[in-house]
């Protein structure tokens, strides 16, 4: 065989493994310059150490608020404890919806604004992630406005947030506080109630891979990066909260009570003659 056929068929060789590669979508690799033919040498494989995507768990808090609010102040409608699960380091929840119904007979004399939410978060000690976050300490986000409110059906608030919270792999605390300001605009006998509770997410998780590649698999390196993340609202539902109507608010006021006016005594006229 002459130089220009090996020459030859070391061409055909390498470009039947490169359409390979490209039809498959995978990776084709050079091992000292020479393409080789060997099963072992250049079929990258890919070890993951997950099961599958990325997932952000919200769920109603222990600290969630139960029982009644009171009118025309803030205060908390709703605490979320939040989890990431199946990444490297952390998840990063990058917006969600909340859905604030509010029912009762009366239930149009109700008006909730100044909606807010809060985030603490804290990581445990002797944990140091990969991202120059060291456990041991907490971060706080306060009082972050929904980027829209909504209100729908005639009865129910919907507030989109788009902040990015991070929730980290190991954190011991992740908890969404759901603020607002119940105020009745009408007279009423009746409370109306109201339930917030996050119903949808968006959210990224990080993932490493280990990518092998090379004659019987010999190299090999990681690569990380964010995936799509799974986001679990199933236990996101707050506490149903009565809203309580403020002192005579549908009953008719009471008259004061006047005291009874006496009449002033007249003097003594005591007559010395």
């Amino acid at each position: 065989m002459t130089a220009m056929n090996k020459k030859g068929n070391s061409m055909k060789v390498f470009l039947s493994l490169l359409v390979a590669g490209v039809i498959t979508g995978g990776s084709f690799f050079v091992v000292s310059g020479v393409a080789v033919a060997d099963s072992n040498a250049l079929v990258a494989n890919v070890l993951s150490s997950f099961s599958g995507r990325p997932t952000v768990i919200i769920a109603r808090s222990a600290k969630s608020p139960t029982g009644s609010l009171v009118n025309d102040a803030s205060q908390t409608l709703a605490v979320f404890d939040v989890k990431a699960t199946n990444v490297k380091w952390q998840a990063t929840l990058n917006s969600f919806t909340v859905s604030v119904p509010v029912s009762g007979r009366q239930a149009s004399a109700l008006e909730v604004t100044d909606f807010a939410l809060h985030y603490d978060y804290c990581v445990k000690e002797g944990v140091t992630y990969g991202y120059g976050y060291k456990g041991g300490s907490c971060g706080k986000m306060s009082f972050l406005e929904p980027t829209s409110v909504s209100f729908i059906n005639g009865d129910t608030y919907v507030l989109v947030f788009k902040k990015d919270l991070p929730i980290y792999l190991k954190q011991t605390t992740g908890r969404i506080t759901i603020v607002g300001k119940p105020s009745y605009t009408k007279a009423g006998a009746q409370a109306v109630q109201l339930r917030a509770s996050v119903a949808s997410g968006s959210a990224v998780g990080d993932q490493c891979k280990t990518i092998r590649y090379g004659y019987k698999n010999k190299y090999g390196y990681s690569k990380c990066g964010n995936q799509s993340a799974t986001v679990n609202v199933g236990s996101a539902k707050g506490n149903l909260l009565t809203v309580k109507r403020p002192p005579g608010y549908g009953y008719p006021p009471t008259p004061p009570v006047t005291p009874p006016v006496t009449p002033p005594s007249k003097p003594k006229i005591i007559d010395k003659r």
